[in-house]
């Protein structure tokens, strides 16, 4: 829980007391600074300065102002007037709508170089996963967005990094220029470009687009919602975890499983229809949609899944990893995704893994 220091108008001397609020709740902030709440018998305002720490221990209101006067006073300023802001619908569709020029600008990129007649130079990481120029391309592209939106905001992008100080960041955002080199390069479809928006490394806004079929999945924690095309509310299917035996399986490709998670994944094709392979993202996507059932996969990075919370979660599925744990910048690298709760716990016992101390 979040508190502020509060001053009664009517006193000439400063009365405390904690307002608390959800992060993202509503508080009402005006351009001096200062928010103004009413109460039954009086309005109260809360400056910046009076913040306290999720311990609630209040800070001291000089040594607070002292802070936001030295060299990075505008970045602590900016970054708490964010965390505010973050609880504003006009913030909110803020996210929203720089997330899609950034899918638009780097659809625009992966576009120009999709089957391209001439060979497209390809580089293989020290992961020997493969990366092009379009990859590179596409996320310096939604990185000049980012720096101009939200110049406050850290980035991580599965080809520029990023990743260190996104864990010590409460606004970051996730980057995935194509979520799928290998069918990129194959000419298939099936590809996507990832975003995610972090608010104290939880994910609440998600994007999968698909810019060859112009497709666009979007979720917003706040108001619990995927988006389909930017027009259609959209939810995964009811199946029931007696209907595990009728789902099929789909993951990116069998190679990512091996040891324990090998085993662990063959235990579970023995308990439903056969695996279907090579969806990448889009097998997500389809999942949020109602045409997929179950994803099961390993060998994951943040830029992978973290894009994909959102949208699973709030068009009614469950996503987390193999032990039902939720998904973060940390994970141990499995994702289990599924049309409902009981379809996911169903699918967890044969996956979940044994942990030691």
């Amino acid at each position: 829980m979040m508190g502020v220091r509060i001053k009664d108008r009517n006193q000439s001397r400063n009365s405390i007391g904690f307002v608390s609020f959800h992060p993202l709740g509503i508080l009402p902030w005006n351009v001096r600074g200062r928010s103004v709440i009413s109460t039954h018998s009086k309005q109260i305002s809360i400056s910046p300065c009076s913040f306290i720490n999720t311990r609630s221990k209040l800070f001291d209101k000089n040594k607070c102002q002292h802070s936001f006067r030295s060299s990075n006073s505008s970045r602590k300023r900016s970054l708490f007037l964010t965390m505010i802001d973050m609880q504003n619908a006009d913030y909110q569709n803020r996210l929203v709508e720089c997330a899609k020029k950034m899918a638009d600008a780097a659809g625009v990129i992966v576009r120009d170089y999709f089957r391209r007649p001439i060979p497209l130079d390809v580089d293989i990481k020290s992961d020997d996963s493969p990366v092009t120029i379009a990859d590179r391309l596409a996320e310096e592209s939604m990185r000049q967005i980012l720096s101009k939106e939200f110049p406050d905001h850290e980035i991580v992008g599965e080809e520029l990094g990023g990743l260190e100080k996104a864990r010590n960041s409460k606004f970051s955002w996730v980057l995935d220029p194509i979520d799928g080199t290998k069918a990129f390069i194959s000419g298939k479809p099936t590809f996507g470009i990832l975003i995610a928006f972090l608010y104290n490394g939880k994910p609440i806004l998600g994007v999968i687009d698909q810019p060859i079929s112009n497709e666009r999945w979007i979720g917003t924690k706040w108001n619990n919602t995927t988006i389909f095309n930017n027009t259609k509310v959209i939810h995964t299917s009811h199946y029931t975890s007696e209907y595990l035996k009728e789902c099929y399986v789909h993951s990116t490709t069998p190679d990512m499983f091996e040891g324990q998670l090998q085993a662990k994944y063959l235990q579970l094709l023995k308990h439903t229809r056969p695996a279907v392979y090579g969806a990448d993202c889009y097998a997500y996507a389809l999942l949020a949609s109602g045409f997929v059932h179950l994803v099961v996969e390993a060998d994951m990075k943040p830029w992978d899944y973290l894009a994909l919370v959102p949208i699973v979660e709030c068009a009614g599925g469950c996503i987390s990893d193999w032990n039902g744990n939720p998904l973060s910048l940390d994970s141990n690298g499995t994702v289990l995704a599924a049309a409902s709760q009981s379809l996911h716990e169903a699918a967890q016992q044969f996956l979940k893994l044994e942990t030691h101390d």
